[in-house]
């Protein structure tokens, strides 16, 4: 449907933020209903083949970021407000994209001194937020629901508050994306990517498989590509 970079049809933007609107309502309503995020989108795609690859790709990562921060938004914005899933989309972001000013427009907002922060640490996250939306800093144990750190099981050894606080960090970080081929495929495969500029990391002892960077646009090698992923 559209590029992933700026200066594509206004036409082309409308209609991918349409369609990231209407996947992120109903994923929405679907969780209410207790069904998985995952599970949910992956049944809009079905019904949606009309969605190229790309566009998949940025509908997922807003949906997903939305529920990856739901524990502050939900602090300071209204259920269903879809501020909540822009700035989130921002809190992850590595770069700008011209769908999300597109929505922002739509929703009559104008995000101030937003830029991407996904290598920002959380408390600047917290006050980029509040800063955009109002209200005060939300804490790190907001991210997560108030039981979770007496239920957990802690290392005998070490700082268990800061052991607490890498794990909700980690939840907070989008995770890479790991492939496998045949091992006989691995060096030809890594050789393609390596070369298209996307950064591989073996692993330490499985043949064939290997891990690339969360947001990762395959489709932009695949016409390289004669593997089987």
């Amino acid at each position: 449907m559209v590029s992933s970079h700026p200066g594509f049809p206004n036409r082309a933007v409308a209609a991918l933020a349409a369609a990231t609107r209407q996947a992120l309502c109903e994923v929405m309503g679907r969780v209410a209903e207790r069904e998985p995020a995952d599970a949910a989108l992956a049944a809009l795609f079905r019904r949606h083949r009309e969605w190229g690859g790309r566009d998949r790709r940025f509908i997922g990562a807003v949906v997903f970021s939305f529920f990856r921060w739901k524990g502050w938004t939900e602090l300071i914005l209204p259920r269903m407000d879809e501020r909540a899933a822009l700035i989130a989309y921002y809190l992850d972001a590595t770069e700008s994209h011209p769908v999300v000013a597109r929505m922002a427009a739509d929703a009559g907002w104008t995000p101030q001194g937003i830029t991407p922060m996904a290598s920002f640490p959380l408390e600047e996250k917290a006050k980029a937020l509040a800063s955009a939306i109002g209200g005060e800093p939300p804490s790190w144990q907001s991210l997560v629901p108030a039981w979770l750190e007496k239920e957990l099981m802690y290392p005998e050894t070490g700082d268990g508050k800061a052991w607490f606080r890498r794990m909700v960090e980690s939840f907070q970080v989008r995770p890479p994306t790991w492939l496998r081929v045949a091992p006989s495929d691995e060096e030809g495969l890594c050789e393609v990517l390596q070369t298209a500029g996307v950064a591989v990391e073996r692993h330490a002892r499985l043949p064939g498989a290997f891990v690339v960077p969360a947001g990762t646009d395959l489709h932009r090698v695949a016409g390289r590509v004669r593997y089987q992923i």
